[in-house]
């Protein structure tokens, strides 16, 4: 048998993954199978339309979301019989092993998966309760977790763990609300168009969907006739009441319709009746035998037990409009077309939705300067090799010369002041410096820092221990030792961190020597502060800035009622009653209106 190939990009077999992928993915089963040049030629003109058509009409992946049944009628049953369809828009087979649902549910394909060009793959809950309930077969799973009623993201990744397809549905806005909870599922109207516009989906007429099959026959692409056009609010009670017309034209018989409320235990069964075309039909809450809550779905179903409508009740009118948008009447008509009153005078004005982080600030104490850059040395350039004992504290230095820094023999321009001319020569190889000062401070979490003016090498120590080298070989250093490298102009170099193991609180001793960098050396420079910090901390640590707000502004000459108005989609806000926004002004919904009003 003869082995099938791989994509070059991701390994999968064959993994036409995304329009960027197609060619090479290809092109390399091309190269492999040895097509000859005839077949090469067609296939490649094929695949140059096919990429074309993609980027016009296809979602971003050519394996999507295309139905989820996220909202069972069936409530005892509810989680076992939820399932997920993909939709596989190519023409030719798509290995997935190792590719992943995961966010709302976790669930991994097994090696040697392959879902048929143009065909479908379901992934069930339970794939024996789906089977027992449709006879469907091949059906994968079981997937961990349960989908959400109420809405949220599913993510599509291949084995590299790349973001193929992604859908981010709910249950109210522009998503049908007939999907949750009627016994539709939420199905693609066009299994070609991409998974996150809300516009590319609707419920299935039919109930239980249409797993493992093409979707016919959505909501959105029937010719439905009779359907919901206005609700009382929820908090109407005992006046509660609903509408529904008949948008068709010709009269409907409504013999065999019902509605079912998502809180009552039994439907309203409409009588053997017909409603005119265009005409309205008033149901009281006494007729229906129930009175919805705020939140509860209506369902209404045709003769055929197809869904034909799902609205949410909320605490406001709500009424279907002239374009079928559900929206928020002026007020009640029943029996009547609906009225609604239009504002664009109230316009978003100004979006704050990613602030700028709020950065680390670190608060230090302020340095303590222990040996300033300008301070005084006692220093021995006399060339002499002085061994190891002059390193210590308890050296006796008082037959050396004394002078401030910085010590230097150079002509050139330097970063702190020249103070102390020291001799120079060709025989002279290594000069020494020491010094001592008093600390009477805290020890613990204690940091020194050196900042030298070095030409051309150094080795420190304090208190007799080594604690930093500067431009100089690894190894021991002795009299003769010259430097790693040549400075050309002495300048400030670090600060650098010193181990502070040999510091002690009363007096301390540093000594320094410095080394040329060879025989016709011609020039020596030296000075250095030492300071400490002690308690570095973080006054405030790095953190990401949620603050987010939407400004709208009143464009027109009058004061606007925006009371029950509603932002949603990406928020989702209610005015509350009474408010009003007058001309010329402006008005502020944030995630934390207390914490915006004490910034601003």
């Amino acid at each position: 048998m003869r082995p099938r190939s791989k994509c070059l990009c991701c390994g999968n077999i064959p993994a036409l993954h995304s329009n960027n992928a197609t060619l090479l993915c290809f092109y390399n089963i091309i190269c492999y199978n040895n097509i000859n040049m005839k077949k090469l030629i067609y296939i490649f003109i094929t695949l140059i339309l096919a990429v074309i058509f993609n980027s016009i009409a296809q979602a971003d992946s050519v394996l999507v979301f295309n139905e989820i049944m996220y909202h069972p009628v069936s409530v005892s049953n509810e989680i076992p019989s939820e399932w997920i369809e993909l939709h596989n828009q190519m023409a030719v087979d798509l290995d997935v092993s190792d590719w992943k649902i995961a966010d709302g549910i976790d669930f991994t394909f097994p090696e040697d998966s392959v879902i048929p060009g143009g065909g479908f793959a379901v992934i069930a809950s339970s794939p024996s309760e789906l089977e027992s309930q449709t006879g469907l077969t091949n059906i994968y799973g079981p997937f961990s977790g349960k989908i959400s009623n109420s809405g949220e993201t599913l993510k599509l990744l291949n084995n590299s763990s790349r973001l193929m397809d992604k859908i981010s549905y709910k249950d109210s806005g522009e998503w049908s609300v007939a999907a949750d909870g009627s016994g539709a599922s939420l199905s693609k109207v066009d299994p070609d168009s991409a998974s996150e516009p809300a516009e590319n989906w609707s419920a299935s007429s039919q109930i239980d969907g249409t797993p493992g099959e093409e979707n016919v026959d959505t909501i959105s692409s029937l010719p439905v006739e009779i359907l919901f056009n206005e609700i009382m609010p929820a908090t109407s009670g005992t006046n509660f009441w609903l509408e529904i017309k008949n948008t068709g034209s010709s009269a409907v018989q409504l013999s065999g319709y019902k509605i079912r409320c998502s809180s009552a235990t039994s439907d309203y069964d409409f009588f053997s009746e017909t409603i005119p075309a265009g005409g309205f039909k008033i149901i009281t809450n006494n007729e229906l035998g129930f009175i919805p809550l705020d939140n509860d779905k209506l369902f209404l179903y045709s003769s055929n037990d197809d869904v034909l409508d799902g609205k949410k009740v909320t605490n406001t009118l709500r009424g279907r409009s002239h374009d079928g948008k559900w929206l928020y009447p002026e007020y009640e008509t029943a029996g009547s077309e609906n009225v609604f009153s239009f504002h664009n005078e109230i316009v978003i004005n100004e979006i704050m939705y990613h602030h700028q982080p709020e950065y680390e600030i670190p608060v230090q104490d302020p340095k303590n300067t222990l040996i300033p850059i300008t301070g005084t040395w006692k220093y021995n350039d006399s060339g002499d090799d002085l061994g190891t004992a002059w390193r210590v504290p308890s050296y006796n230095d008082s037959s050396w010369s004394a002078g401030a820094a910085l010590l230097y023999n150079d002509s050139d321009p330097m970063p702190a002041p020249k103070n102390t001319l020291i001799q120079m020569g060709n025989t002279r190889t290594t000069f020494y410096f020491r010094t001592t000062f008093n600390f009477t401070g805290d020890t613990n979490d204690l940091k020194l820092y050196i900042h030298p003016v070095i030409d051309d090498g150094a080795v420190f120590y304090l208190n007799g221990q080594e604690v930093y080298r500067f431009n100089m070989p690894a190894g021991e250093i002795h009299a003769t030792t010259y430097s790693a490298g040549t400075i050309v102009n002495a300048e400030y170099t670090g600060p650098y961190l010193i181990n502070p193991s040999a510091f002690v609180q009363g007096e301390n001793s540093f000594a320094v020597e410095v080394h040329q960098w060879g025989a016709t050396s011609s020039d020596v420079v030296f000075g250095m502060e030492l300071y400490s910090i002690t308690n570095t901390t973080s006054e405030k640590s790095f953190s990401e800035n949620v603050e987010q707000w939407i400004e709208f502004y009143n464009r027109g000459t009058a004061t606007v009622d925006i009371s029950n108005w509603e932002i949603s989609d990406a928020v989702d806000f209610i005015f509350p009653s009474n408010t009003f926004v007058a001309a010329g002004e402006y008005l502020i919904v944030a995630n934390d209106a207390a914490k915006l009003s004490q910034l601003y």
